[in-house]
C-alpha cells in the first residue's frame, strides 16, 4: 500500500504507544516472528520526516497483530527514520545553563529498551527526563537518576514503552552482545549494579515480634541511565547500551569534573559502620560521588 497518511502528532504518538505494546507483548510470549504466509507487504514512505518514525512502528504493529503482513521498508524512508533519532538533553548547573548533549539511538536489537529511552526523553503522558537530577560523577561515567514513578495518572496507567518495571528488559539485555568498552556510550540501567542488601529486625505488630526483611536500595526500574567518559566494563551485563554521544561530548566531560563527594568505601570507619549495621553508613554511602552542585536537565527532546 503506498500512500500518504497524515496524521497530527497526538494521534501519532497514541498509535504509536499502544501498538508497539501490545506487538511486544505477544513477541515476548510467542518467540518467534509472527510476519509470515502472505505476498503482501507495507511500504513506509511519503511522510513527513517529523511524524514517519511514530507512524512506521503504528503501521508495523497492525499488520504484525491483525493481518501477519510481511514487512519490508523503502530504503530512503527508513534512513530519513533512522536521523530522527536523536535526542538532546539540556544541562543546567546551580541553575545557569551549562551546555547540551545530543545522542543518537543505535537502532540495535533492544527495541523496547531504545523506544523507552525515546519515550522518556519526549515525555510521553507527561513522565520524562525533563527535570531529572544527574546523580553521579564516577570516574568512568556520570549517572542520571531514575524516575521515581513511570505514571501521574489516578489509576496508575503507564504508557511509556516496557510499562513500570525494568522487567521487559532483562531478555534484551541478556541477548545484547554491545561492550561499555568506549566513551560517549548511553545505557540504560536494568539490574543493580551494586548488590542490594536486606537485614533482619524484630518488629512488633499487633502486639506480637514479628522478624521483617528490610531491603537497602531500589531495584532499578528501567529509566535511570548512564554516559560512558571511557570504557567502563563495570557496567556490562547491569546496563543495555540504547545510544552514543554525537555532540556535547565536552559537556560530558566537564559534568565529571566537577567537584563531588568523596567516595570512602575504603575508610575503616565507613567499613566498620557498615559490617555494624549503622544506618548512617548507609545514609554516607548514597551521597558518594554525589555532585555538589545541583545539575539537572534542564529541557530535553527530539534533536
Amino acid at each position: 500500500m503506498d500512500s500518504l497518511y497524515r496524521l497530527n502528532n497526538k494521534a501519532c504518538l497514541t498509535l504509536t504507544t499502544h501498538f508497539c505494546l501490545w506487538k511486544r507483548q505477544i513477541q515476548h510470549q510467542k518467540g518467534k516472528d509472527r510476519t509470515r504466509n502472505s505476498g503482501r507487504a507495507i511500504v513506509c514512505h511519503s511522510l513527513p520526516v517529523s511524524r514517519r518514525n511514530h507512524l512506521t512502528q503504528a503501521l508495523v504493529s497492525v499488520s504484525v497483530l491483525l493481518a501477519d503482513v510481511p514487512i519490508r521498508y523503502d530504503a530512503h524512508a527508513e534512513q530519513e527514520i533512522s536521523q530522527q533519532r536523536r535526542v538532546f538533553f539540556d544541562i543546567a548547573v546551580d541553575g545557569k545553563d551549562f551546555g547540551r548533549i545530543e545522542v543518537e539511538l543505535l537502532g540495535s536489537k533492544a527495541k523496547i529498551a531504545e523506544q523507552r529511552f525515546l519515550d522518556l526523553v519526549q515525555g510521553v503522558q507527561g513522565v520524562g527526563y525533563r527535570r531529572s537530577k544527574v546523580a553521579q560523577l564516577l570516574d568512568t561515567y556520570i549517572t542520571v537518576g531514575a524516575l521515581p514513578s513511570l505514571s501521574y495518572e489516578a489509576n496508575g496507567r503507564v504508557l511509556v514503552t516496557g510499562g513500570p518495571t525494568a522487567d521487559a528488559l532483562e531478555d534484551e539485555l541478556d541477548q545484547s552482545n554491545l561492550k561499555h568498552d568506549a566513551a560517549g556510550l548511553v545505557s540504560i540501567n536494568v539490574r543493580p549494579i551494586k548488590s542490594l542488601e536486606s537485614k533482619d529486625r524484630l518488629v512488633a505488630i499487633d502486639g506480637k515480634f514479628v522478624n521483617v526483611t528490610e531491603v537497602l536500595g531500589q531495584q532499578p526500574n528501567g529509566t535511570g541511565f548512564s554516559i560512558t567518559t571511557n570504557p567502563s566494563p563495570e557496567l556490562d551485563g547491569f546496563n543495555i547500551i540504547v545510544g552514543k554521544v554525537v555532540g556535547g561530548m565536552g559537556i560530558v566531560e566537564k559534568l565529571r569534573n566537577l567537584p563531588r563527594v568523596k567516595n570512602n568505601t575504603s575508610s575503616p570507619f565507613f567499613q566498620a559502620g557498615k559490617k555494624s549495621g549503622d544506618k548512617r553508613a548507609n545514609v554516607a554511602e548514597m551521597s558518594f560521588d554525589r555532585p555538589f552542585s545541583k545539575v539537572i536537565v534542564k529541557n530535553c527532546g527530539a534533536a
